[in-house]
């Protein structure tokens, strides 16, 4: 087959959590003899990441990521009717390319990986017929009423919130109906976008982790330290780590003041910066080329995930580190979760805390949940069995020669 991955950024090797997705199915299907090309935002220029991408395609091209300003957003929501949500990845020039490449190069579907980028097959007067999948790692509608159960009502972030989702629910559910094809990450995801669209032809494709990347690390060789991992121009990952360092830190300090909580990911905010000088047992590193010395270093990996949809591969990627991980329900969403077993589940910060403080002491314990983790990634999330859900989800889509 020839395929067009559309994406909002550069996947590559090093990515992480939804962008770390699409670089293994990309990677996998370009080894199966695809043909595959990549239309995406990021530094034309490029670097590492875009010469590692452009070794694994036969085709790839790089936009200007559309001005993030939120006057730009705004200007763009209002010119060309579209929710904000939307309206911040959108860009005339990236609607016009899509159409280009697909008259030019014939592709037998085109991929928006994320929901927002389904918004190019959608009202595109330059696109010509291709069979359409949009890739749901998380609906951006639920994902902001998750939100508003959570934030404080008539505060700054409740209000953003209100200001910006008019519209949103009828324009994603738009994008999904012009589909030929929706995947989700979880069933719990697929389920709601059911409730809404009822005759959508949708399934579940979960994430996988690669386990000969990830293995286990020695729990004896640990630190006493906390981790969390994520991209954080995702505002959940924003989110989950400002909640814990407010709500679950202080009570896990009392009990173990020698523990350390290590934030690591790409482009922390001002928010995030600044705990290090609130605590200085709270380490912020940005972005690192490699994150399993962190899961070596870890005695546990905390998910304290509240908004949001969709699965978590940060938590496939500690679990198949044999880290032990405590999350939220929504953090473990479509993860078989085996509470005291494979991992602990909660959404009280003291119990949170609790659950940290007893994985920080017990290194048997420690190393029996790490195991059992283990165990459950290799059982459940191999990714060459993924990418055959995949792939043969495409091919369905393939006219059937006739007779």
């Amino acid at each position: 087959m020839r395929l067009l991955f559309l994406v909002d950024a550069v996947p590559h090797a090093g990515s992480t959590g939804g962008y770390q997705i699409i670089y293994q199915r990309i990677t996998r299907l370009a080894r199966r003899g695809h043909q595959i090309a990549v239309l995406c935002f990021g530094d034309p220029a490029g670097d590492d990441a875009v010469a590692d991408l452009r070794s694994q395609v036969k085709w790839l091209r790089i936009l200007p990521r559309p001005s993030q300003t939120r006057r730009a957003i705004l200007s763009r929501s209002l010119r060309w009717r579209r929710p904000w949500w939307f309206a911040r990845s959108f860009s005339a020039q990236m609607q016009r390319t899509v159409g280009d490449m697909v008259e030019q190069l014939r592709f037998h579907a085109a991929i928006a990986e994320f929901t927002p980028m389904g918004q190019y097959f959608l009202m595109n007067p330059y696109l010509s017929a291709v069979r359409r999948v949009v890739s749901c790692h998380g609906s951006p509608w639920f994902g902001c009423h998750h939100a508003l159960k959570v934030v404080r009502p008539g505060g700054y972030a409740w209000l953003t919130l209100v200001c910006r989702m008019p519209g949103m629910k009828k324009f994603e559910f738009a994008v999904y109906r012009n589909a030929d094809w929706v995947t989700t990450l979880t069933p719990a995801e697929r389920y709601w976008l059911l409730t809404v669209a009822p005759g959508l032809d949708i399934s579940v494709v979960p994430a996988g982790v690669d386990i000969s990347h990830f293995t286990p690390r020695d729990a004896s060789q640990t630190e006493e330290a906390v981790m969390f991992m994520g991209r954080f121009s995702d505002e959940t990952n924003v989110d989950a780590v400002v909640w814990f360092a407010n709500s679950i830190w202080p009570h896990l300090t009392r009990r173990r003041p020698e523990a350390r909580f290590y934030v690591v990911g790409p482009e922390p905010p001002p928010v995030l910066r600044s705990l290090p000088r609130r605590d200085p047992r709270i380490v912020v590193t940005g972005y690192v080329q490699d994150v399993r010395p962190f899961f070596r270093r870890s005695r546990a990996f905390v998910c304290p995930i509240r908004i949001g949809s969709g699965m978590r591969m940060k938590v496939l990627e500690a679990m198949a580190s044999g880290v032990p991980v405590v999350s939220t329900v929504l953090g473990m969403e479509g993860i078989p979760a085996e509470p005291g077993g494979n991992c602990f589940l909660n959404d009280c910060p003291q119990r949170i805390a609790s659950y940290l403080e007893l994985l920080l002491s017990d290194l048997d314990l420690n190393r029996e949940m790490g195991a059992a983790a283990r165990r459950t990634v290799e059982a459940s999330f191999d990714w060459e069995k993924i990418t055959d859900t995949f792939e043969a989800g495409l091919q369905r889509l393939l006219p059937t020669p006739s007779a």
